[in-house]
């Protein structure tokens, strides 16, 4: 089982199965609130009382916890609101009123419930032959005290699964709600926040046909991918003295091999192009590199998110 998925996390999937393999997996449509009662998330948090271990109450913070098995899912100050999983359906609902064309794909939480996402998706599109880029508006709250409740855009290139965050001005959450007000008060807002998707897929359909339509020399990836190693993972050393120093090198030459045969792989499907040579960096990145942590925590939602929205602005610096 996945590291991030446990015992009793939950997905559900509209026709097809979880990027982790796992949950339950639906043919037929059906509504946030549905999809929910299937996998077993209409469960509510719940807060408890804190006390130290003579007894002395804790007044500042509170503990969230699963109305339905107890599991605490964080620890967060005696102001903070949570924003319910029956809620972020409701949410959704309303979300989905404004573009027929967007559906809710998937829903799930992970940690145990601390983090819950949901996937709404608009049309895809084809940036050269086959090669398909599905445009989401993710919606993702945090029970542990860790992240607001936010709708960010993102998309996953089917033939690899890369998730690819494109942005200019929108690296950060296109929109966020803090746990201290009723999420419900904010629709209005948030519908406009997913109109500018429908424009964002747009732009972002532009960026990688740009880039499928610019070819690359070797010498011209080799020196991307390394500025990009260099940018993310720190200089390596051209003439390692020390032990640690070879090492570093050592781990810098293997992701180059391992860049440029995800690149060779691809060329039949994505030609020797700009957009092929951000796809074979960023699959390194989300894929192949050894991590700490869950690999799939920092695709949605952490470094490897960052670095692949920093990589497209430099492709499109350097190749565009």
């Amino acid at each position: 089982m996945p590291a991030l998925m446990e015992q009793n996390d939950a997905h559900f999937g509209h026709l097809e199965k979880a990027w982790h393999g796992m949950g339950y997996t639906a043919q037929e449509a059906h509504t946030p609130e549905e999809a929910m009662d299937r996998v077993g998330m209409g469960w509510d948090v719940v807060q408890q009382p804190l006390t130290l271990l003579d007894g002395t109450p804790v007044h500042s913070h509170v503990a969230n916890t699963r109305s339905d098995d107890g599991t605490v899912l964080g620890v967060v100050r005696d102001t903070w609101v949570p924003v319910q999983n029956r809620d972020m359906a409701a949410f959704a609902t309303a979300l989905g009123e404004v573009d027929g064309e967007v559906v809710t794909e998937t829903l799930g939480s992970l940690k145990g419930g601390a983090l819950i996402y949901m996937l709404m998706r608009k049309s895809s599109y084809v940036v050269m032959d086959e090669d398909e880029v599905r445009p989401y508006l993710m919606l993702a709250n945090g029970h542990n005290g860790r992240m607001a409740f936010s709708a960010r855009f993102t998309s996953v290139r089917v033939v690899c699964g890369n998730t690819w965050s494109y942005a200019m001005q929108r690296d950060a959450p296109m929109w966020t709600v803090r746990h201290t007000a009723n999420v419900m008060d904010r629709v209005q807002e948030a519908k406009r926040a997913l109109r500018l998707f429908t424009e964002a897929a747009e732009d972002q359909a532009q960026v990688a046909r740009t880039l499928a339509d610019r070819q690359v020399s070797r010498e011209d990836l080799q020196a991307f991918w390394l500025e990009m190693y260099q940018r993310d993972f720190g200089a390596v050393p051209t003439t390692p003295t020390k032990k640690v120093e070879e090492n570093r090198r050592e781990r810098a030459l293997d992701a180059m091999t391992t860049i440029a045969e995800r690149f060779d792989r691809e060329r039949d499907l994505a030609g020797p192009t700009a957009w092929n040579a951000l796809n074979a960096y960023t699959g390194y990145v989300q894929n192949d590199r050894p991590v700490r942590g869950d690999r799939a925590e920092s695709k949605l939602f952490g470094n490897g998110a960052e670095r692949t929205a920093a990589t497209t602005r430099a492709a499109l610096a350097t190749f565009a």
